[in-house]
């Protein structure tokens, strides 16, 4: 998903204009990766993939400025999980070297080390701010653990062992009170079929909801209301280029597919549920789609575009 952009458009969802441009920098020898707006506020992560490893970058949208995290210029770093302040981020730093997980506040740049174990992947935060689950692994053919603790990574408990398989990409509901989690096959296959599972944040009542793609890395998508999730799924799970934009409804178990998309982003949810945002690979160019629920159309919103999202 390498690109070099040269800004950040703003832009209303009922306007075809944009309302700010936002020039970026690309540091040197890095290609950018992703954008993540935080879930409020006026910051949103930019992630470059450089030559000593992936680096994350603050973007702060209202004077354009962006800055490293980090004062160790070649210390590799991660987005995890925003905490839903807007204010703070949770990175997986140092994989190679000394790898923990950090929690920093992107206006003091203040870092904390947190106690959790080194070999820490997946990192979500509660809607309230209040927990997180985190998944980790100890090496391929090791399985993985799903564990919850408070938002400072302490009172840690494990939730579940899976010794064939590896959970993450965990998402809250919007009411905090059930996760969704991708699991995929503990091995080296590059593009391997996985499962979305359900279950309730202690991990009770926990049901199989759809195959999915997993080898992406791209998480489910909580609907604003909970009702529904949104994922990348497959035509064929032996096939993993027939990917595709799936939602699942938990108030019926149904399972709706589409036409096959080549998604290279997790899709976004419009603010009152009705559309999905996501970037497409369309003759070796990246273009912004949308996805209407309710009749299924969907069309092209910009070209030469990635990595939609909202700033609340």
């Amino acid at each position: 998903m390498a690109a070099s952009p040269s800004l950040v458009l703003q832009r209303s969802p009922d306007s075809a204009q944009p309302l700010k441009e936002i020039p970026l920098v690309t540091p040197s020898g890095c290609n950018f990766w992703s954008l993540t707006p935080a879930p409020v506020g006026r910051f949103a992560v930019i992630e470059w993939q450089c030559s000593y490893g992936p680096a994350v970058q603050i973007l702060n949208v209202e004077n354009g400025k962006a800055y490293f995290l980090l004062d160790d210029a070649g210390l590799d770093n991660r987005l995890l999980a925003w905490h839903p302040d807007g204010k703070t981020v949770y990175l997986k730093a140092g994989t190679l070297s000394n790898p923990q997980v950090l929690r920093v506040n992107v206006e003091s740049r203040q870092v904390v080390p947190l106690s959790l174990s080194p070999n820490t992947y997946s990192v979500s935060v509660s809607p309230d701010g209040k927990t997180m689950q985190y998944a980790l692994t100890n090496g391929i053919g090791l399985g993985s653990e799903l564990w919850a603790a408070d938002a400072g990574g302490t009172y840690g408990q494990k939730i579940l062992s899976d010794f064939g398989n590896i959970l993450g990409l965990m998402r809250y509901s919007p009411n905090g009170k059930q996760i969704a989690t991708m699991r995929l096959p503990d091995n080296q296959s590059e593009f391997p079929a996985g499962e979305l599972w359900v279950a309730d944040v202690d991990g009770k009542n926990a049901h199989l909801a759809a195959t999915t793609d997993a080898g992406r890395g791209m998480p489910p998508v909580w609907s604003p209301d909970g009702k529904q999730i949104a994922f990348i799924g497959r035509d064929h799970p032996d096939d993993p280029d027939s990917i595709n934009l799936s939602i699942y409804d938990l108030s019926t178990s149904q399972l709706l597919t589409t036409s096959p998309f080549s998604l290279l982003t997790p899709p976004v949810w419009s603010l009152d549920g009705t559309k999905l945002y996501f970037t497409l690979a369309i003759d070796d160019k990246m273009e912004v789609w949308f996805y209407e629920i309710t009749n299924g159309k969907a069309g092209r919103l910009l070209s030469k575009a990635c990595c939609a999202g909202w700033l609340h």
